[in-house]
């Protein structure tokens, strides 16, 4: 017989063909197995087909909806389906289980439209949990919770593989995007957010995030970096910006740079420049930027380091007062280092004719021509001075001075003398001789030195030649009149009777009466000489240290003088004061005699 509709039967009524029963009854459940049917039933055997035009309801007497699709009795690799057909030109559907991959539930496409043979499946369910579509597509791990993007072996909780033969060029792997239903405007973005677990368990609290925000209301945009530094509302926000011309801001959105690319931190940046041709430069800025034109970021001075190549390479420092911000730049170019090696300090160029090898420095201003502070190790003479030394040097017949608070007080003159002055003056700025000037009430020169042994003051030092005689003295004192001198010849010439020895009681100890001096300046002998080495032809008085020594050795300094002679004991000298107090001690006794004789004279011609 035709297969009937459910909606066709009524209570109690069967159709019943070979191997086929459609039942309608109400009350209780029925039991269809192909030879009868069993009130009261409590299974349901096997159907061939069932039609259904409407809906149909299987259940239990619970309302629980139960359907067991199966082999009564199952082997392995038995399948069971239950599959969606539509119409001829469009794709059936099945869902199987135990089909293409064990123990999974599928859901396969039909291989071509209205077709009734199905092979791979497109999503499959695992009896462990994993959830796949189409393999790679999207792959779930339930044992590992991690899901797969382009893999079926993800690695990572959220793992996204684009698989490609491009071998050089970007793939577009994930994409995040952001949609408003009302006119899209600059500012609107999205990005990813890191968060992370807070010590009491919450894991809610953002910790960074990167975000793609557009940077105008056209398709420029820029990438914001945010960090948190605290748990406040207002700790999270943005510390780094990459703009749409490839600016970084670091701290600070970048300002309106063109030309440059560039690293900027507050007020500073770092920039770089590159036409593609021999035209490069690397800048360092404070307080500036580059739009056309250097403008200032804030109302204050700026400044401006910058190494290029053309038109050839050099290292270059700008200054530059303070300005308003916004305002353009009028940079004064303060220092340069040229491909030479030379430093320039101001305006100005090193002078092209200077000795090769001489690295130097030109410090120029108004009024002032080629001074040149120069520094050289190069291993060979440079304009007549010592290898391998650092010097001072001004090229041309010009003084090089020295100053404090805008005022002169030394100078090397271009002659080499050296010339110091409290207040620039000096008895001549250019006379061939060294000098200290001052006028102020203090010493004009003071030496101290601070040895704890071996102390030596001042040395002064006739090494070309000795002249030995009166008119070269070492040390000349005038004050409009000369007051003394000590000659090349080792004597003093002064104001003599103005000489004078510390005599003050408060200076001695163990004073008490000279004893006689009469045999001990009676034994001096008193002789006429001539210095080895004097240029004249007087004969001199004295003694000999030697002779003194036999008389009286306190009266003779045997720690030498000058150089000592090789192999031979050093130089002796005499204690001349010693010597005339011990005369006059003489001549005291002389005198006691005469006055004693004078006396014993005068008896006898009394009593003659």
């Amino acid at each position: 017989m035709a297969d009937l509709k459910i909606s066709q039967l009524t209570d109690g009524g069967a159709s019943q063909a070979t191997d086929e029963y459609v039942v309608a009854r109400s009350g209780s459940n029925f039991r269809i197995d192909g030879a009868s049917v069993a009130a009261a039933a409590t299974s349901v055997g096997t159907l061939s087909s069932l039609t259904v035009s409407g809906s149909a309801r299987i259940a239990n007497a619970s309302g629980n909806k139960i359907m067991q699709l199966g082999q009564a009795t199952p082997s392995a690799n038995d399948a069971s389906s239950l599959e969606f057909q539509a119409s001829s030109t469009q794709t059936n559907w099945a869902i199987r289980t135990n089909w293409n991959v064990a123990g999974a539930l599928e859901f396969n496409p039909s291989s071509s439209a209205g077709g009734t043979t199905y092979t791979t499946p497109a999503m499959y369910l695992t009896s462990s949990g994993n959830l796949a579509v189409d393999t790679n597509t999207l792959y779930v791990d339930a044992a590992n919770n991690r899901v797969g993007v382009g893999t079926a072996s993800p690695s990572n909780t959220l793992d996204v593989i684009t698989t490609t033969t491009v071998t050089n060029t970007l793939v577009d792997t994930l994409r995040i995007s952001a949609i408003t239903t009302n006119t899209a405007a600059a500012g609107l973005g999205t990005g990813i957010v890191f968060s992370a677990e807070r010590p009491s368990g919450e894991i809610n609290l953002s910790r960074a995030a990167i975000y793609g925000v557009s940077q105008s209301a056209d398709e420029s945009g820029y990438l914001s970096f945010w960090t948190r530094t605290n748990t406040g509302s207002g700790d999270f926000n943005e510390k780094m910006r990459l703009d749409a011309s490839g600016n970084l801001g670091l701290g600070v959105t970048p300002s309106a740079w063109t030309t440059f690319k560039v690293f900027q931190s507050q007020r500073s940046a770092f920039a770089s420049y590159s036409d593609g041709s021999p035209n490069a430069a690397t800048v360092i800025t404070t307080n500036a930027f580059y739009d056309g034109n250097w403008k200032y970021i804030e109302s204050i001075g700026a400044t401006n380091y910058e190494q290029a190549t053309s038109p050839s390479a050099a290292h270059k420092w700008f200054v530059a007062p303070s300005g308003t911000a916004g305002g353009t730049i009028s940079f004064t170019q303060a220092m340069t280092l040229d491909a030479s090696g030379n430093l320039t300090v101001g305006a100005g160029t090193i002078n092209a004719t200077r000795t090769s090898g001489d690295s130097r420095v030109l410090a120029t201003a108004a009024g002032v021509a080629n001074t040149v502070l120069g520094f050289n190790n190069s291993g060979s003479t440079v304009g007549g001075m010592v290898n391998n030394v650092g010097y001072v040097n001004v090229l041309q017949a010009y003084p090089l001075v020295f100053g404090t608070d805008s005022t002169e007080r030394a100078r090397i003159t271009s002659g080499g003398y050296f010339k110091a002055s409290n207040d620039g003056a000096y008895n001549d700025s250019a006379g061939a001789y060294h000098e200290f000037l001052t006028n102020a009430g203090n010493w004009a020169l003071y030496t101290n030195n601070k040895a704890t042994s071996s102390m030596l003051g001042v040395n002064v030092v006739f090494s070309g030649g000795a002249p030995n005689g009166t008119g070269n003295p070492f040390l000349q004192c005038t004050d409009g009149t000369t007051r003394a001198v000590i000659r090349s010849n080792g004597g003093l010439a002064n104001y003599q009777a103005n000489n004078v020895d510390l005599s003050d009681i408060r200076t001695k100890t163990d004073i008490t009466p000279a004893a006689s001096m009469w045999d001990k300046v009676a034994a001096l002998e008193i002789v006429a000489y001539k210095y080895i080495d004097q240029t004249h032809d007087d004969v001199n008085l004295g003694v000999i240290a030697q002779q003194v020594e036999t008389v009286e050795p306190v009266w003779v300094d045997a720690d030498g003088f000058g150089d000592t002679p090789e192999g031979e004991e050093p130089l002796k000298t005499v204690y001349t004061k010693d010597i005339t107090f011990a005369a006059i001690k003489a001549l005291q006794e002389a005198m006691a005699r005469i006055e004693a004789l004078e006396v014993e004279v005068a008896a006898l011609k009394a009593n003659a």
